[in-house]
């Protein structure tokens, strides 16, 4: 799995491109995410638009991911999942816990409004 990484008003945005499979498919995910961390980043976006499937390890993966964030006093958010990844977070009922967004701008603006201050402090 590839994964693009940018930087947008101090979110950190991933993008990953492939199935999320879990083992080796999610590790470049996995260690995005860990890299932001420890890079300071409190605010990580995950664009799932390139991810057309994700199973029981693929959630995992984001679950793994979301506690670690939250451990170290950051936020992750979601963005454009597509249907068949959405169905697997409506049935686990992790929607509830996990925030999705459909536009980037919003999902942006939301780091703020969790926060209470800008995204990166």
């Amino acid at each position: 799995m590839d994964v693009r990484r940018d930087e947008q008003g101090g979110v950190t945005i991933l993008r990953p491109a492939g199935k999320l499979l879990g083992g080796r498919q999610s590790e470049s995910l996995s260690r995005e995410i860990n890299h932001a961390i420890s890079g300071g980043s409190r605010s990580v976006l995950v664009d799932m638009a390139g991810v057309p499937w994700m199973n029981s390890s693929g959630l995992g993966t984001l679950l793994a991911g979301f506690m670690a964030i939250k451990a170290a006093g950051g936020t992750l958010k979601f963005m454009h999942t597509q249907p068949r990844v959405e169905s697997v977070l409506l049935t686990t009922k992790l929607v509830t816990l996990l925030e999705v967004f459909t536009d980037e701008d919003q999902a942006i603006a939301g780091f703020e409004e969790t926060m209470g201050q800008s995204p990166r402090s």
